[in-house]
């Protein structure tokens, strides 16, 4: 893949990001009403397959500080989160090194938990002195979030895919001829 298109690849991704962002954001405020609260970090790993490593790096650093703005929470709190769990599944999880969608869904039901368990444990201590923390209310939000998430990964996929191909440049001349 040439430069132009990585450079095209990355800019689509950060818009369809930014685009699932307000959409979240959107449909937050419209069912915080209700009492439920979606948060999906894990949504968010996920890197289209031929994007270079660097730009995968920015856009899941990107994406967490679009998280962190979007949820109101700690600055680059999930940025860091997003990076550490990106190192240790040492990039696995662009779409060409899932092979089975199942154990994919697997690995992200967990990272999206523990992001839960990991808010729950830095909020408790804050809502103690408070004594505002409402677990019941905590995890419905995890419930639903699962559940979310559980059901958009696949369309999520498959749009990254779809970005993909189409913005990907066929090589220019020069590098089909060799001299």
């Amino acid at each position: 893949m040439n430069k132009l298109s990585n450079y095209i690849l990355f800019f689509v991704s950060a818009i369809y990001f930014f685009l699932i962002h307000l959409f979240i954001s959107q449909l937050n405020s419209s069912l915080s009403q209700v009492g439920f609260y979606f948060f999906i970090p894990s949504l968010f790993l996920f890197t289209p397959p031929l994007l270079n490593k660097d730009f995968s790096l920015m856009l899941i650093v990107l994406n967490g500080f679009l998280l962190d703005y979007h949820c109101n929470l700690p600055y680059a709190l999930n940025v860091f989160l997003l990076i550490w769990v990106h190192l240790v599944t040492k990039n696995g999880l662009k779409l060409n090194n899932l092979n089975d969608l199942r154990n994919g869904r697997a690995l992200l039901l967990l990272i999206n938990f523990s992001f839960f368990i990991f808010l729950y444990l830095l909020t408790h201590f804050q809502t103690t002195y408070l004594n505002t923390w409402n677990p019941s209310k905590f995890f419905s939000d995890l419930l639903t979030s699962t559940i979310l998430l559980f059901f958009c990964l696949r369309p999520h996929l498959m749009i990254l895919q779809f970005l993909t191909t189409r913005t990907v440049l066929p090589p220019s001349e020069k590098t089909m001829v060799k001299g």
